[in-house]
């Protein structure tokens, strides 16, 4: 990871204004356990883009580390105005709200993950059902040349 920071750096050098190298070394920063210097350089990258979901996400958690949970349920809150089914922002606030006595607010957040959760397993299971089929014609074909289904799992191996 300290051979991305250096290059991040290196970027910054070039254009301080770069919000996805500040972005990048603030994630760098928070897995290192460097909360508070995440935070400055997250709250620096959000202020170049206050829409970008994944600088966002990072300084709200880095915002809790740093014990300062008002700010980080406030940088969820707009995570999720942005991405309104990002699960991981979901339970975060779930676990803030709890710790922080918004009860009612806790279990909305709660409920909404685990709703979010099951039909991202319903996706996932039909994606894999998908897969398996196509493959099957596929096979059953003789040559996946001739199957003109587009494909729509990303995740797949199988290119038609």
């Amino acid at each position: 990871m300290e051979l991305a920071r250096r290059h991040f750096e290196a970027q910054l050098k070039n254009n301080p204004d770069h919000m996805r190298s500040r972005a990048a070394i603030g994630f760098i920063l928070l897995e290192q356990g460097d909360p508070a210097g995440a935070q400055q350089e997250l709250e620096r990258a959000v202020a170049l883009d206050a829409e970008n979901v994944d600088a966002l996400f990072d300084l709200a958690r880095a915002s809790a580390l740093n014990h300062q949970p008002t700010r980080a349920m406030e940088y969820f809150e707009r995570v999720l105005q942005l991405s309104p089914d990002n699960t991981a922002a979901h339970y975060h606030l779930y676990l803030l709200y709890n710790r922080n006595g918004k009860q009612e607010k806790a279990k909305t957040e709660l409920d909404l993950f685990h709703r979010l959760e099951e039909m991202d397993k319903m996706v996932r299971r039909d994606e894999s059902a998908l897969t398996k089929a196509r493959k099957a014609k596929a096979d059953s074909s003789g040559s996946g040349d001739s199957l003109h289904v587009p494909a729509t799992n990303v995740n797949s191996t199988h290119h038609p």
